[in-house]
């Protein structure tokens, strides 16, 4: 998984000193990833005794637990497709989809891994094509061959991978397009942000239904936007409607503080943001267009529903 960071100050560090305290890793292993050229200081593989000056734009592709075995978990997941070389997932919130650090058992990995094994009696390792947050819900895709997974990882690439996504927000919004660069937050390493050297990112969304709940003053008032992505960068939605004064409702890492109280008792109950993958549409490794949609969970539309936001065609 590749990920940026960029300088801001001079500090005269050591480049593995330096991105070993932003990623959480030993010195150790990040002086590993120098030798195998995973460390990138301005486009150059570089040494872990670099000196940085500050300004540098550092890039590491950080292996997702590369020594961990993959133990097979039971899981109550729930497909929604399956043959032998794909499967489609329809993933609920709180379930982390891969391992990494801090998270390296009970994931939706694990649980796959499971589910092969049962059906073939081979332990094979999946290949994740793409990601959603831990709290986010919806549809993902998994690679069950080699070959699916490079013919489903060519479409996520050249965008031609239909992603739509439903994410309740705050405010009164209509439409248009956030096309503004995505990357790591200089200050925050947890964060995303809009960053002039940060990746290209694209997202339309529009309105489809907007409500208030009782009693409460109008900044509570909530928006049900549809987003389609072009790109698909780390937090992408959730960092773009930021951008635009549109936080996610339940967002603890980009959200706002709600002054409404009428909001308090269903805010409580939220733990994370307000976003789910919908749809999902690709060309599968036999030629055939498939799409799929799913609803969002329980407790989103339990949400919508005391904002009085009314689901679309209902």
């Amino acid at each position: 998984m590749e990920e940026e960071y960029w300088i801001a100050p001079a500090n005269k560090m050591r480049v593995d000193a330096w991105l070993s305290e932003q990623v959480e890793y030993s010195r150790t292993e990040v002086g590993r990833w120098c030798k195998q050229g995973l460390v990138q200081v301005d486009g150059v593989p570089c040494k872990a005794s670099l000196k940085l000056k500050g300004g540098e734009r550092i890039t590491a592709d950080i292996p997702i637990a590369p020594n961990t075995e993959i133990i097979p978990e039971a899981m109550d997941l729930d497909i929604m497709y399956m043959d032998d070389q794909l499967i489609v997932i329809n993933k609920p919130a709180g379930l982390v989809v891969h391992p990494g650090k801090g998270n390296f058992r009970g994931t939706l990995l694990h649980g796959i891994v499971h589910l092969v094994e049962e059906d073939t009696g081979d332990r094979l390792r999946p290949g994740i094509v793409h990601r959603i947050d831990k709290d986010t819900s919806g549809i993902l895709v998994v690679a069950r061959t080699t070959l699916a997974l490079q013919h489903l990882a060519k479409q996520f690439a050249d965008h031609s991978m239909e992603r739509t996504y439903w994410a309740l927000v705050w405010g009164d919004v209509s439409e248009g397009k956030v096309n503004q660069p995505v990357g790591r937050d200089p200050h925050n390493r947890l964060r995303f942000s809009v960053q002039e050297r940060g990746k290209w990112a694209v997202t339309h969304y529009r309105r489809i239904a907007e409500g208030i709940p009782e009693r409460s003053r109008e900044g509570g008032r909530v928006s049900l936007v549809e987003c389609q992505l072009e790109t698909g960068r780390t937090h992408q939605i959730r960092v773009h409607m930021k951008h635009i004064g549109h936080q996610l409702v339940g967002d603890p890492l980009y959200g706002r503080k709600q002054s409404s109280v009428a909001w308090k008792p269903m805010l409580d109950r939220v733990h994370g943001q307000m976003l789910h993958a919908k749809t999902l549409g690709f060309i599968h490794p036999s030629g055939e267009r498939m799409q799929f949609s799913v609803d969002p969970p329980p407790l989103f539309k339990e949400v919508m529903e005391f904002a009085r936001v009314t689901f679309p065609d209902s």
